[in-house]
């Protein structure tokens, strides 16, 4: 695989380790979809974190802000999925130092002593995205502690709901287009009886 592999590339690592799924799929949020990304599948490789995480922190570098605030730059990752790509794209990037947010009652948190500080220059990635609800809320604890956000990296952006946190610029290792549905009443799946699957994050 090339340092930065193609869209087909990818999507064919996430197929064999079963990570993109067909189907029909009820998400936490009440939509259906037609494909589920179960990222944790690819990502339990230590080969494929590197190679997708280091392919999207090259990717990052074509972010000028990115580039010239290299080397003193933190990575920051919600810690459900974005941890291993953290790690990957720091390296990558060669910046500074890693930060990680937690979930606590459906809100991200930094543990005491190791959140982002007043004027850190930061990198924000994830596994993917699907709603942006996660990536919405890192934004806002980086911003209330201060720091400053450079860009937004992800591995898959599944194309659930359009994710463009403006002014703030987005990097895709890949696009999907997901077939998304509100709710049962709406979704064709249901009225095709496709099985579904009720899924958690």
């Amino acid at each position: 695989m090339p340092l930065i592999p193609s869209r087909d590339e990818v999507l064919e690592l996430l197929r064999r380790t079963g990570a993109l799924r067909q189907g029909h799929f009820v998400l936490p949020s009440g939509l259906h979809t037609d494909h589920f990304f179960q990222m944790p599948l690819a990502m339990r490789y230590y080969d494929n974190v590197r190679r997708l995480g280091v392919a999207l922190g090259r990717l990052l570098r074509d972010v000028p802000r990115v580039t010239q605030s290299l080397p003193r730059c933190t990575v920051v990752a919600p810690a459900s999925g974005g941890i291993p790509v953290a790690f990957a794209v720091r390296d990558a990037l060669e910046a500074e130092q890693v930060v990680w947010a937690e979930k606590r009652a459906g809100r991200l948190y930094f543990r005491p002593f190791t959140a982002v500080q007043a004027g850190d220059r930061c990198v924000l990635v994830d596994d993917i995205v699907l709603t942006g609800t996660t990536l919405e809320q890192l934004i806002r604890l980086v911003w209330d502690h201060g720091g400053e956000i450079l860009a937004v990296g992800v591995l898959v952006d599944s194309g659930v709901r359009a994710f463009r946190p403006d002014p703030i610029p987005v990097v895709r290792l890949i696009e999907f287009q997901t077939q998304a549905y509100p709710d049962a009443a709406r979704c064709e799946l249901c009225r095709a009886g496709v099985p579904a699957v009720t899924v958690e994050f």
